[in-house]
């Protein structure tokens, strides 16, 4: 009798032991660290094993000339330029946005253009250019000031701010947040 309790007693624990032993791993089981694995999201987890859907990114909405150098930049002395902005990535040779002219802009009066098409920014650089337009054959165009910036690494608070290398032009890139 004795026999057959312990026998009894080992068959329960054996029972007990294997009903509660675990699979280390499931098919369908993330193991290691999630976050987003894409390097054009702000949000991007360089150690992330897994992506667990947080990514976001960012899509252009507005342009603004926030200043630019006060100089006579037209023929006619005391009128102030006629600008327009040109943006693309510095590896395109296509210009991703070329805005329409805004005639007499005030130097540091902020001038924008709404972006005609919200494409996504990349981690990468992006320059811009900003032009005085004028009347050819009398008077070409003029480059005012050009910049770069990294929307990805610089966008802090729906912008990205960007100065020319003379620092006297100021251009901010307006961006949404979307997945």
């Amino acid at each position: 009798m004795r026999t057959a309790f312990i026998a009894s007693l080992v068959f329960i624990l054996f029972i007990t032991v294997s009903s509660c032993r675990k699979d280390k791993y499931k098919p369908d089981e993330k193991i290691g660290i999630g976050g987003c694995m894409d390097e054009n999201s702000p949000f991007f987890n360089s150690i992330a094993a897994y992506d667990d859907g947080s990514c976001q990114f960012l899509y252009i909405t507005e342009y603004e000339l926030v200043e630019y150098k006060d100089d006579e930049w037209d023929l006619l002395i005391g009128t102030n330029a006629d600008v327009y902005l040109k943006v693309k990535r510095q590896t395109s040779s296509y210009w991703e946005f070329t805005s329409n002219s805004i005639n007499n802009a005030g130097p540091s009066t902020a001038q924008i253009w709404t972006a005609p098409e919200q494409f996504q920014l990349l981690n990468e650089t992006y320059q811009w250019e900003l032009y005085d337009a004028d009347s050819p054959p009398f008077d070409a165009d003029d480059l005012m000031a050009s910049g770069s910036f990294n929307p990805v690494t610089g966008g802090i608070g729906g912008a990205v701010i960007s100065e020319s290398s003379d620092g006297t032009t100021t251009v901010k890139i307006h961006f949404r947040l979307s997945q």
